[in-house]
């Protein structure tokens, strides 16, 4: 088969493709996820941070208040604590911008050998999944057109001995059917 047009991908990340394909393999598949900036996935983490920086800074006027009434000797500690909780709420309140530049840098691949996730040019960032790793292949797709299809799903137990499940998959992705009918043929036939 032949390899999709990669111009709309960005030459970083095309170099990045290059180096994780094995040769002799061919992109049958190519698609980065639809960044959506305003989004609930995105816009939650933000809207947490807004309420955590109001409460630390009422708390933090609190207590300088308490700390120039009392004299700095009855409160060393808190000051220390406080710019920690500051520094939780910008981590949340910019939260945003990091998953916008996390999927600006990600790229979901089906060859005519596997399904890949690069996220990133960092080592380990690559994901490869043989057509042996492929469980239920389903497709979810949205009016508009954009939808998700998960290959496969991870499953452990946390420290509470409580069961997780992640979804493996491409997901904020246009006619995600598309990409399902690649994976069943690649999983039925190992190959193209």
């Amino acid at each position: 088969m032949a390899m999709p047009s990669t111009d709309s991908i960005p030459p970083e990340l095309q170099e990045n493709l290059r180096k994780h394909l094995e040769p002799g393999e061919n992109v049958v598949w190519a698609q980065q996820p639809q960044v959506a900036f305003v989004s609930l996935t995105t816009m939650a983490p933000f809207f947490f941070g807004v309420v955590w920086m109001g409460i630390t800074l009422f708390w933090f006027s609190h207590l300088s208040h308490n700390f120039f009434n009392q004299g700095p000797e009855r409160i060393s500690i808190v000051p220390v604590l406080g710019f920690g909780f500051l520094a939780i709420g910008v981590a949340f309140l910019f939260s945003p911008i990091w998953i916008y530049h996390r999927l600006q840098k990600t790229l979901y691949l089906i060859t005519d050998r596997r399904a890949l996730i690069l996220r990133g040019t960092w080592p380990g960032a690559a994901k490869s999944y043989p057509p042996d790793r492929f469980q239920h292949i389903y497709a979810k797709q949205h009016r508009d057109g954009m939808g998700k299809v998960v290959f496969a799903k991870r499953e452990w137990h946390d420290s509470n001995g409580q069961r997780r499940t992640e979804e493996i998959g491409f997901f904020n992705i246009s006619e995600p059917r598309e990409a399902e009918q690649l994976l069943k043929t690649l999983a039925s036939h190992q190959g193209f």
